[in-house]
Parts: C-alpha cells; sequence; structure tokens
C-alpha cells in the first residue's frame, strides 16, 4: 500500500485551519460549506478532490527531493586548490551531485597536482589569477569560506565576484558556527536559486549584485555554485570546515535534517 507522504499532510494544513470530519457526514458538509472563508478538507477530502495522479506526484516529489539533486537542479564548482576547494568537491561527490569547475594548466596544486578523481577541467595556457575568473564568470554565485580576514587567492575570489558583479557570501567561521555556516549558505544558495535580487538577503556578510546577462542557470537548466576559500597551508581545517558546510547545505537541500547536527 503506498504511503501518504508529508507533502499531502502539508497541503492539508495549508488549505485548512479547522479539521472537520469525513465530507461523507452531512454535518461535516454543511460546516464546511459555511466556514468563513476557509476551504476546509480532511484526509477524506483530499483523496475526493484531489485526482490519484496529483496524489502520487506528491509522494514522489516528497520521496525523491536527494534524487533531484543528482538530477542537475545544482552544480558546485571549485579551482580544485588543496582546502576548501577539495573540501566542497569532496561533499559533492559524496551526495552524487554534479561538480567540476576549471583548474590551472597541468592540474597544478600546491601538493603538485590536483587527483583526477577531482573532475575539473584544465584551463589552457593560464595560472591561478585566469581559473579564479573563469569560476566566478561560471557560477551564478560565489560562496566563500574562510576563517579571519581573506588572503592570497580568497581575497582574489571576492575582487573578482565585484568586478564582474556577481553575487556572493563571505561564510567568516572564525565569527560563526558550523550551524550558523550551513544556515547562511543555504539560504544563499536559495536566493540565487529563485533569482532574487542578492543585496536582499538578511543572511550575507558580504553580497553583491547579480551580474547582467545570462547566467550560468539559465544556461544549463541548473544552478552553479562556485566554492572557494584558502588553501590547507594556509588553513589545515579548511578542508574538513568545507566538507561539513557544503554536506549540511546539501541535506538541508534534500530534505535529510537539520543544520542542528553540525552546532558547535
Amino acid at each position: 500500500m503506498i504511503r501518504i507522504s508529508n507533502a499531502v499532510r502539508d497541503f492539508q494544513i495549508k488549505h485548512s485551519k479547522k479539521r472537520f470530519r469525513s465530507p461523507v457526514d452531512p454535518k461535516a458538509k454543511n460546516e464546511t460549506e459555511t466556514a468563513q472563508g476557509n476551504r476546509a478538507v480532511s484526509l477524506e477530502a483530499i483523496w475526493f478532490r484531489i485526482p490519484f495522479e496529483s496524489v502520487i506526484g506528491l509522494w514522489i516529489k516528497s520521496a525523491g527531493e536527494k534524487q533531484d539533486l543528482r538530477r542537475g537542479i545544482l552544480k558546485i564548482i571549485s579551482g580544485g586548490q588543496t582546502g576548501v576547494d577539495r573540501g566542497a568537491l569532496d561533499a559533492a561527490l559524496a551526495f552524487e551531485v554534479e561538480c567540476g569547475g576549471w583548474c590551472p594548466a597541468g592540474r597544478l596544486a600546491e601538493d603538485g597536482t590536483i587527483p583526477k578523481r577531482y573532475p575539473v577541467m584544465e584551463l589552457a595556457n593560464a595560472g591561478y589569477a585566469e581559473r579564479t575568473a573563469r569560476n566566478v564568470a561560471n557560477s551564478d554565485g560565489t560562496l566563500v569560506i574562510s576563517k579571519g580576514e581573506p588572503i592570497g587567492g580568497t581575497r582574489e575570489t571576492i575582487d573578482r565576484c565585484v568586478e564582474m558583479q556577481k553575487p556572493y557570501l563571505i561564510i567568516d567561521c572564525a565569527s560563526m558556527s558550523v550551524e550558523q555556516a550551513i544556515e547562511a549558505a543555504t539560504e544563499f544558495f536559495k536566493n540565487l536559486s529563485s533569482r532574487a535580487d542578492a543585496r536582499d538577503l538578511s543572511v550575507g556578510q558580504v553580497i553583491s549584485e547579480h551580474s547582467r546577462g545570462s547566467s550560468p542557470s539559465a544556461r544549463l537548466g541548473m544552478t552553479v555554485l562556485n566554492v572557494a576559500g584558502p588553501r590547507a597551508s594556509q588553513w589545515p581545517e579548511g578542508h574538513q570546515t568545507a566538507l561539513q558546510i557544503v554536506s549540511g547545505v546539501l541535506r538541508l537541500l534534500s530534505g535529510q535534517n537539520d543544520a542542528s547536527e553540525y552546532s558547535s
């Protein structure tokens, strides 16, 4: 027997302020018809008034949110550097979410060569600066995960966002918990997905305007999130922190749990 999902119950709560008995009961029917502007329905009424296919669709949607992430509503990109970059990619790989990004020629990184398991593409005859600019340009927005004042390549990423008028969010892990970071990053992603004005976010530390013209999400049919931050030599805990934050965002987006799991 097919189990009725939370989506059906949410529909009932949304459209009803008062629980009635079965609509086949005449008294309940009269109460429903005379209620002040309320179109209250019981569980039985949902089954009678909504086509069976719609109920099944709600159930499938509720049960398949994680699979939706895999079907291409989200792509995580980074430059493949040690630290934050790879932490974000590891989270995407673990959740089977599409990922990638651009890296310097020769797959250059501070530890030598970026491992092949990270699906980043080489930018011909280019170094770190060109890679940074390309990832900012090819995303809908950039999530910067740092600790303290951004320096080096992290600072350059922010500068490119400003220059290109791309939305970005700085997560300063020196001033917020992992739980707070997950909630802020999730709001940022949702805002990118809805194409709302990024300046209206209430959770961002630094947000700039959307760039003008066609966005990657419009071209690719998905929201592309660039994740950047310090390399391992600058912040040894960056990889694990980014892995926690991006994994937490993906869990929230897939409806698996809340961010309190990561509270410290």
